[in-house]
């Protein structure tokens, strides 16, 4: 089945996440389609142990190697875009250079949407994620990765898509 991945940051997801677990938890269709809710392991402020919670967390960190990711994909080819609202939020979405000469957080231009982008971006993952946890993605052509860490080396001119 699909992984579910809803983005749950700053508690606006709250609501789909406890959708999502309706859906699961009601399913009566086929067992090896029944949905998959995404889980991410963080640690316990408390306890200080693992832990996973549901729905996927757009932090600065995971935000960049989302971004990153996703642009490589793109340049390699590994993904193609066909959605023209989708085509125009990434038209529309660039990273700012900065007064001080450095790049800015990658994000829709005044006045634009980066929903669709993002969207992608969070498929993207769970795709890998999929893919990572042996969930039978078919394999297909791979960037060659010589940064996984997020961010990526923005200092080649990458402004836009």
């Amino acid at each position: 089945g699909a992984t579910l991945a809803p983005e749950i940051t700053g508690g606006w997801g709250f609501a789909v996440v406890k959708r999502c677990q309706a859906l699961v938890a009601g399913w009566k269709g086929p067992v090896g389609w029944k949905p998959q809710l995404y889980t991410r392991p963080v640690v316990d402020r408390i306890s200080q142990k693992w832990t996973d919670l549901l729905g996927w967390d757009t932090t600065t960190k995971s935000r960049a190697q989302m971004l990153d990711v996703l642009e490589q994909s793109l340049r390699a080819g590994s993904l193609t875009v066909h959605g023209q609202r989708t085509l125009a939020e990434m038209f529309a979405f660039a990273t700012p250079v900065q007064q001080s000469g450095g790049w800015g957080k990658p994000q829709a231009q005044k006045g634009a949407h980066d929903d669709y982008p993002m969207a992608l971006g969070i498929a993207w993952q769970m795709r890998r994620h999929a893919r990572a946890s042996g969930l039978g993605v078919r394999r297909e052509r791979q960037p060659d990765f010589a940064h996984q860490g997020g961010g990526g080396n923005r200092k080649r001119g990458w402004t836009r898509w």
